[in-house]
């Protein structure tokens, strides 16, 4: 029931970025096409919402658990129990609830412009773009390094699932939710991409007002500047 609600709410929300986001990055490109939800956007928006939504579950599940592992451990009874219990889920509804938001939305958005890119006709490949500030975690730095940022098609991935990505500190972190072929890398993961324009295109492409647009639409999507850009 709560998959089934999670996929309900969640299908509409990301269905408008990606239009919303698709037609921002056709305007970035300067076509006059327009982007259309075609095929691929259809198979995210039935595949997305499912995982996420199952995955959502899941970890509240796991958290819930894990609590009253550690009350049933400590001897505590029924009240103690079900108070953990409220204590979780208020956890869920808050901070940890908002971190969701923003991370599918990153991934939409994400979606959408590689999406609006191959459309276009006029990309060739793709680059991960950090957010460089003291919120910045080796592990977006190491990806959005210069020798590995770039990527010379739109379908390749910068890790698979089971990849252990080490980070620029020596931290280490395994990818277990999907193929990174665009951000989020991990939760609350403020990079971005931009396209690598065919050869035959010349004219000099400005990012910083796009970027700063998908900041400010992020902001007001998640009501508020999201948490720390770690795992």
């Amino acid at each position: 029931a709560y998959v089934k609600t999670g996929i309900n709410l969640l299908t509409p929300i990301l269905e408008k970025v990606i239009r919303e986001q698709g037609a921002e990055a056709m305007d970035f490109l300067g076509s006059d096409q327009g982007y259309s939800l075609l095929e691929e956007a259809r198979r995210y928006l039935q595949k997305e919402p499912i995982k996420t939504s199952k995955t959502m579950t899941k970890t509240a599940y796991d958290k819930v658990r894990g609590s009253l592992a550690e009350g049933i451990k400590n001897g505590e009874g029924v009240p103690q129990l079900s108070k953990r219990v409220l204590n979780e889920y208020e956890f869920l509804r808050g901070d940890h609830a908002r971190a969701i938001a923003r991370t599918e939305v990153t991934r939409a958005t994400n979606f959408a412009s590689i999406d609006a890119y191959r459309q276009s006709g006029v990309v060739e490949g793709k680059e991960w773009v950090v957010t460089r500030d003291d919120r910045l975690c080796e592990f977006c730095e190491e990806v959005g390094s210069q020798a590995n940022a770039k990527m010379d098609n739109l379908d390749g991935a910068w890790y698979k699932m089971g990849d252990v990505v080490t980070g620029t500190e020596g931290g280490v972190m395994t990818i277990d939710y999907a193929d990174i072929d665009q951000p989020p890398l991990h939760v609350s993961c403020r990079c971005q991409l931009i396209p690598i324009i065919k050869r035959t295109r010349s004219q000099p492409i400005e990012t910083k007002d796009f970027f700063e647009e998908i900041e400010q639409e992020l902001e007001q999507l998640t009501g508020g500047k999201g948490g720390e850009d770690g795992k």
